[in-house]
């Protein structure tokens, strides 16, 4: 994939990533991701345990990347509202959190405050953006490995057309070949016929002109 530029292990420019933040069946193809069904996000913590890095440096690139992650759909909502979205009974308030059990059987907690949430997408382009991180490399690598398949598939669905299209040309060039030689071979024959009628012409001209001194003998 030679539009794709690899600098320091990020993908860029923005436009790629973009392009490949649809494809989030990666993430489940190198790592376990076990989102509330209710909720569809995780936190900014989840995403840090997902990358097994510290939580600063998803911190750090939710702010110089602001507005790419806000486009995936990355969004805050305070722990009440939060928790709105699970069952009463699920629900397990404690000091400055809230704890839920989701309807998969996981734990979740909230804060009471603010939550930094990420969905699938968002959790994608941190993985394109992320250094330092083995699991965010073996992202970048499926992400491209899934690219250039691509590319090899769309290569070889053309291939039985151009085949179709060099065989109508190379078929077409033998017809016109064909064509000139038989061209050639008519021309040839009435040149010959007008060659001889001119040839018989002049033996008749000659003929008629000795007739007269035959006869005065």
């Amino acid at each position: 994939m030679s539009d794709v530029k690899l600098t320091n292990e990020v993908i860029s420019p923005k436009d790629k990533r973009d392009s490949l933040v649809d494809k989030v069946e990666i993430l489940s193809e190198v790592k376990e991701l076990l989102l509330p069904p209710e909720l569809g996000m995780v936190t900014l913590q989840q995403v840090a345990d997902f990358y097994n890095v510290p939580k600063n440096m998803i911190t750090k690139l939710l702010k110089s990347h602001q507005d790419e992650f806000v486009s995936d759909g990355y969004t805050q909502m305070n722990g009440n509202d939060l928790v709105s979205f699970f069952s009463t009974e699920a629900k397990r308030k404690r000091r400055g959190s809230y704890t839920v059990t989701s309807i998969n059987g996981e734990e979740y907690t909230y804060s009471n405050y603010k939550n930094g949430l990420f969905p699938k997408e968002a959790i994608l382009r941190v993985g394109m953006l992320l250094r330092d991180s083995e699991v965010a490399k073996e992202v970048r690598a499926q992400l491209l490995n899934t690219e250039e398949e691509k590319a090899a598939q769309s290569v070889a669905t053309k291939l039985p057309a151009l085949s179709d299209t060099f065989d109508k040309s190379e078929f077409e060039s033998k017809q016109d070949k064909s064509h000139s030689l038989e061209g050639n071979f008519y021309s040839s024959i009435t040149k010959s016929y007008v060659n001889g009628l001119v040839l018989c012409g002049l033996s008749l001209s000659l003929l008629l002109i000795k007739l007269p001194s035959v006869s005065s003998k």
